[in-house]
């Protein structure tokens, strides 16, 4: 168990790194949605969280959908196209699953702290169905969907947004505040709140597109510490919101496509300030990621474009050599000025498709997927056809990659496994949860968790740390015990190899000499645990070094011996008395 930190210990900077370059730390693992080859279409591109840590997923398919013994028919009958809505407990115990068609394509899931609910997605034909409940709808339109905590169909919203033809998907759906943000017109975006009532709307001021497509690709959203919002989305061509001048400037430019970003007021009344970036390659399906952290710095992700200098802030990186993108992290500050950008560091296309914030705020996680050949995040390389194809990394808010890890397996029988990872969420406490696309018969398993049946989708949590339970450590500060490294396990201190009740947090106020441990135990993923040596407390009891004249001191106390006592006034009188309150002498 210590093998690995034994040969690190000798340079502690390199124990940093490299423990993030291996790190993993699955904690639970489920998997859903079609068996066979053809498993589900796009797998679980999106997730969302309630408050209670529950998890929502969606995958599309048009057979039926299995996952932790419970089997669901689509909508519509075979062949129908369906969402398939999944709830999850934060321990990864399925809750139900709902079919949403006959035809419908998913697009965006979020919650509300309610633990509604709402799927956007787009509908074919003029009915939709979510389980036995049935409306009457226009197709070819967007719309967005209410689910209740227990799985029912609450309302459906015509967002008024048609289809768009090609892959491209107008995917952003954003919720902050009780309203919903999404696009609803080929140039607009509006709000509503959680009733469904319509409450404010931002239309683009002009647009010339350079496309046989007339509309803008709104794709992300997120929410300020004041309520303001940042809008992510694609155009193609000259473009303008508000009085912000026109952008990209350039007839050359203006013919690329281009990633936008808007900030505006939480009404969608005043926009604060617009810019264009690129040349950056379209999403298709996926959204553009968009985070803030507490300073509310914005962080993205972009598909570098080919041959073409792309300036970004101080960076400016060109794309010599992958025709069909690389993806980069970007960070800009709150007034939208690009402070850096940071391209993947791979041979081969290698895409980012969610982006996390950790709870530390010091760096953030993103996950993907690699087409082939290596990707290099700080010390780690992954390898695509021994682990999958999928990966988590993380960056630090400075820009400086620090690690990564795989979502998969080295190829199996019967077909070489793909795992993709498309989204993610923190659950707190250290934990995040990711899911993405099964693909192939092949089994599959993360770290140490359980191999699961292939099926069309994963879901898993994470702690981003060491498979391997630390071998810990305490010191004495004072009258307080501190045990090290920091763990995300269970701890629990022992006093003469006794477990001490309660006492499982990082550290104690020991109130009885003696020989003091404690032990890690990884309960879950990779099981096991380790105990550190014995530290010998002799000073409980002991007087404070802190008390003054005319503080009453008694030591030690309890006693069964000798009792030392300083600060006793003149012609006081003390009482000495056992456990049980009866009086011993006075």
């Amino acid at each position: 168990m210590h093998r690995i930190l034994t040969q690190l210990t000798f340079v502690a900077t390199c124990l940093l790194i490299t423990a993030r370059a291996g790190a993993q730390g699955f904690t639970w693992a489920t998997s859903g949605g079609a068996p066979g080859v053809a498993n589900s279409f796009s797998g679980a591109l999106d997730l969302a969280r309630d408050p209670d840590g529950n998890i929502f997923l969606f995958n599309d398919g048009n057979t039926p959908q299995q996952c932790q013994g419970d089997t669901v028919l689509p909508s519509g009958g075979p062949g129908s196209i369906n969402a398939f809505l999944h709830k999850f407990s934060s321990a990864s115990e399925l809750q139900w699953i709902r079919p949403v068609g006959p035809q419908f394509q998913p697009f965006s899931i979020r919650c509300d702290e309610a633990g509604s609910a709402y799927l956007l997605g787009r509908t074919l034909v003029n009915t939709i169905i979510v389980a036995d409940t049935a409306l009457n709808a226009t197709a070819q339109r967007n719309y967005l969907l209410k689910i209740s905590p227990e799985g029912d169909l609450i309302w459906a919203y015509d967002t008024g947004m048609p289809l768009t033809g090609g892959v491209s998907r107008t995917t952003m759906l954003h919720y902050s505040n009780g309203l919903l943000y999404f696009q609803s017109a080929n140039l607009a975006i509006a709000c509503i709140d959680t009733a469904g009532n319509p409450v404010s709307a931002l239309a683009a001021a002009s647009y010339a597109p350079q496309t046989a497509f007339l509309n803008l690709w709104f794709k992300n959203a997120v929410s300020l510490s004041n309520g303001d919002l940042i809008i992510a989305g694609e155009h193609r061509g000259e473009l303008a919101f508000g009085n912000e001048p026109s952008q990209p400037g350039d007839a050359a430019a203006a013919a690329m496509n281009r990633y936008f970003f808007l900030r505006c007021s939480a009404d969608l009344d005043s926009i604060r300030w617009y810019r264009s970036h690129g040349h950056f390659q379209d999403r298709l399906i996926h959204h553009i990621p968009l985070v803030v952290d507490a300073a509310d710095n914005v962080y993205s992700c972009a598909t570098l474009g080919f041959n073409t200098p792309i300036p970004f802030g101080p960076d400016q990186i060109t794309n010599t050599a992958l025709p069909n993108g690389i993806d980069a992290v970007l960070k800009m500050d709150a007034d939208g000025t690009p402070l850096w950008m940071r391209p993947i560091d791979s041979p081969a296309s290698t895409y980012a498709y969610g982006l996390v914030v950790k709870d530390d705020g010091t760096s953030l996680y993103l996950c993907g997927q690699q087409s082939s050949s290596t990707a290099t995040f700080g010390p780690a390389t992954i390898t695509a056809s021994a682990t999958g194809k999928g990966f988590i990394a993380e960056i630090s808010t400075e820009g400086t990659y620090l690690g990564g890890f795989h979502t998969g397996v080295p190829a199996q029988l019967p077909n070489a496994l793909q795992s993709f990872s498309f989204a993610l969420v923190a659950q707190g406490n250290g934990r995040y949860v990711v899911s993405g696309l099964l693909n192939t018969l092949s089994p599959w398993e993360l770290s140490c968790t359980e191999r699961l049946p292939n099926r069309g989708f994963f879901l898993t949590e994470f702690t981003g740390l060491p498979d391997e339970v630390p071998e810990p450590q305490i010191t004495q500060v004072g009258n307080t015990l501190i045990a090290s490294p920091v763990f995300t396990g269970t701890i629990q201190w022992l006093l003469d190899e006794v477990a001490i009740l309660g006492a499982n947090g990082q550290s104690i106020e020991p109130i009885e000499n003696g020989s003091y441990s404690v032990i890690y135990t990884n309960e879950t993923g990779c099981t096991g645990s380790d105990t550190s040596s014995v530290l010998d407390v002799t000073t409980a009891g002991l007087p404070d070094p802190r008390g003054t004249a005319g503080t009453l001191e008694a030591w030690p106390n309890p006693t069964v011996g000798f009792l030392l006592v300083r600060g006793l006034p003149f012609n006081a009188r003390l009482t000495l008395t056992d456990a049980m309150g009866r009086t011993m002498r006075t």
